[in-house]
């Protein structure tokens, strides 16, 4: 390709730009469902634990 032909310099940019637009958008979108991912499971974690104020259980009998 020589450097006299703009029009088609320009558009490889333009598809360049697009396919770095949509493989930053799919590493967005991953990046978002994992930290989703952690937050439920800490949602989780936290229901399970008893609130920081409770009297500690007494797990055995004696």
């Amino acid at each position: 390709m020589s450097r006299d032909e703009p029009g088609q310099r320009a558009g490889l940019d333009a598809a360049d730009l697009a396919a770095r637009l949509a493989r930053a958008e799919a590493a967005l979108d991953a990046e978002r469902a994992k930290v989703d991912l952690l937050q439920r499971n800490l949602d989780d974690l936290r229901r399970m634990l008893p609130p920081p104020d409770a009297k500690p259980r007494r797990w055995w009998p004696w």
